[in-house]
C-alpha cells in the first residue's frame, strides 16, 4: 500500500472514531435540567455514556456501553421510542421517575407478503425509567434499550 493510501486510510479511521464518539462526549446536565428533560436527551442523543449515573459508569466502561448500545435490541424486532407521558415525572429528594411509552416493532419478514410492522396492530407499551441525581443533574440508573431504538 503507498503512502497516499495510507494517509486516507487513517483519515478515515478518525472520522469515524470520532463520529461513533460524538453522542459519548462528556454532557453534563445542567441543575435545572428535569429528568425528563435528561430522558429525552439520552434518546435524541441515541445513548450518551455522560447521562449514566456514576454508579453505573464505575461498573460499567465507555466501551462496554458502547457495546451495549450495539446489542440493544430484541431478537427479530427493535424498539421505538415515543414520548415520555405527559405529567408523569415524579421526584423525591435525588431519585426521580419518568414513564416513558414505546412500541416493540416486529422486523419484516424476509418471505411472506405481511406488512408486520403497521403500528395500528401493534400495542403501545409503557415503562419507568429511573434517575439520580449527583452533582447537581440528573442521570439514568441504567440502560433502558426503549430509548436508543433501532
Amino acid at each position: 500500500m503507498d503512502s497516499n493510501k495510507k494517509g486516507k486510510s487513517g483519515y478515515f479511521i478518525a472520522i469515524f472514531i470520532f463520529v461513533l464518539f460524538a453522542g459519548c462526549v462528556e454532557d453534563v446536565p445542567s441543575p435545572d435540567t428535569s429528568p425528563a428533560q435528561v430522558v429525552e436527551t439520552f434518546y435524541s442523543d441515541h445513548g450518551n455514556y455522560y447521562l449514566m449515573s456514576a454508579e453505573y459508569r464505575d461498573s460499567v466502561g465507555m466501551g462496554s456501553f458502547l457495546g451495549k448500545i450495539i446489542k440493544c435490541k430484541p431478537s427479530f424486532t427493535h424498539y421505538e421510542f415515543v414520548d415520555v407521558i405527559n405529567g408523569s415525572e415524579k421526584i423525591e429528594g435525588y431519585s426521580a421517575t419518568v414513564e416513558i411509552r414505546y412500541f416493540e416493532i416486529p422486523d419484516k419478514p424476509v418471505f411472506g407478503d405481511a406488512d408486520v410492522s403497521a403500528r395500528d396492530s401493534l400495542e403501545m407499551k409503557n415503562k419507568t425509567i429511573y434517575l439520580t441525581k449527583e452533582n447537581g443533574g440528573w442521570r439514568l440508573r441504567e440502560l433502558y434499550c426503549e430509548l436508543v431504538g433501532k
